[in-house]
């Protein structure tokens, strides 16, 4: 039982490091909208098996764009994963 107690402080304090890391390097709401806009209109008239088509729909455009940028550079610069590691772990959670 102690472990599952440890394993569950682990996870909110490495889950709370990562929202601070998103809040300070992710722009505010106002300053991203009409780049996701801008971002969805290119996928929806992109190619039907081009690379931009993961971003058809605003929370795909976000994720995209801030979000999974932003928890690679976490795993590297906080946790110490190589590159290749951390792009593993975000690739097997997607």
């Amino acid at each position: 039982m102690a472990d599952a107690v440890t394993s569950k402080a682990d996870a909110h304090r490495f889950l709370t490091r990562l929202e601070a890391h998103l809040n300070s390097t992710i722009p505010g709401p106002v300053a991203i909208r009409s780049e996701i806009a801008a971002a969805v209109q290119k996928a929806k008239s992109a190619a039907r098996r081009s690379a931009d088509r993961h971003s058809t729909f605003a929370e795909g455009a976000f994720l995209n764009t801030y979000v999974i940028g932003q928890i690679h550079m976490f795993l590297v610069s906080e946790l110490g994963l190589t590159a290749e590691d951390a792009r593993h772990a975000v690739l097997s959670e997607s």
